[in-house]
């Protein structure tokens, strides 16, 4: 929880799925404060500079997230691992999470390659492997259009993706690496 949260008043809150649309990018500015009354799931970006905050109650995905200008890696964060990694002023309420899905903004150029290296590869099947460990059953984790896990575009990372990543990885063979086109 950050300083003076009983003094914050929220500047934006968005009610309703989709209100801020699928692909939104979105910056917190210093002394901004934002809610969200529903789980989000954006191919955007988001960014919350020094003094903005997160009311952090749900689930909120970006493809990209920006925090002082350092990005995170992509994966599930609680308030606690926020606190742990320095950002826990960002962040109020804490029964949400944050997700960081590791897709582009953009369209993926090379669907299957999460970690951005040009391949699909063994880091790239462990990445899936790991989101949909965090998430749990039933091993589906939503995502916005053009996620690079999401291999059959179905908006989502299922177990469906990553039966397919590991078909691909197979049908190549030792050393098990995939150039993107």
């Amino acid at each position: 929880m950050g300083p003076n949260e009983s003094e914050r008043q929220t500047d934006v809150m968005f009610q309703g799925a989709g209100a801020l649309g699928d692909d939104a990018s979105l910056t917190i500015g210093p002394r901004g404060t934002v809610d969200f009354d529903y789980d989000v799931v954006s191919g955007g970006a988001l960014s919350i500079e020094d003094g903005g905050v997160l009311t952090l109650d749900q689930r909120i995905e970006f493809a990209e997230i920006d925090l002082s200008g350092t990005g995170l890696s992509p994966g599930t964060y609680d308030c606690s691992a926020l606190s742990t990694a320095g950002f826990g002023m960002m962040f109020v309420d804490g029964a949400g999470v944050v997700v960081a899905s590791g897709g582009s903004v953009s369209e993926c150029a090379c669907p299957g390659n999460l970690t951005g290296d040009g391949q699909i590869d063994l880091e790239d099947l462990q990445a899936v492997a790991g989101i949909l460990l965090q998430a749990g059953s039933p091993f589906v984790v939503p995502v916005g259009k053009g996620h690079c896990g999401d291999i059959n575009g179905d908006l989502q990372i299922d177990l469906e993706d990553l039966q397919a990543m590991a078909g691909i990885l197979l049908n190549a063979g030792s050393p098990f690496v995939v150039p993107c086109p």
